[in-house]
């Protein structure tokens, strides 16, 4: 399990207890208020380790395929990684096929057979993307 993600997961449990303790002392506006910053900031915590980890998935692939040209790993982590992130899904149309189309055609095309027949993976595609938006 991720480290990034791991992280997210105490900052809510750690928040859960200020929320239950909050609610014990009856400091309804304090509780009201760090209950709605808690949600946005558990998205973009999320969104962000979900990048991380992303990210180095993509980076361990490519070192893995071909650790040992440094130049292709340098071109891939600066044109393919680095701040280029953002442009790795359609958030707008909430669609993820420019990611799975950098690893070729016939990738997208057994991803898109996968979800056909996987609903959890088309749902959890589906919610993800919607963190974009």
């Amino acid at each position: 399990m991720s480290t990034h993600l791991d992280s997210v997961r105490k900052y809510y449990a750690d928040n859960c207890e200020l929320l239950r303790y909050l609610r014990e002392k009856q400091e309804t506006s304090f509780e009201a208020w760090t209950e709605g910053s808690l949600a946005k900031i558990i998205v973009l915590a999320g969104a962000s380790a979900i990048e991380v980890e992303l990210s180095g998935v993509v980076r361990n692939f490519v070192s893995s395929v071909d650790g040992n040209c440094p130049r292709v790993c340098a071109l891939v982590e600066t044109k393919a990684i680095s701040r280029q992130y953002h442009t790795w899904f359609n958030w707008k149309e909430e669609k993820a096929n420019p990611f799975y189309s950098m690893f070729g055609d016939s990738f997208k095309k057994a991803i898109d057979s996968h979800k056909k027949v996987n609903d959890a993976f088309a749902n959890a595609e589906k919610q993800f993307l919607r963190l974009g938006v």
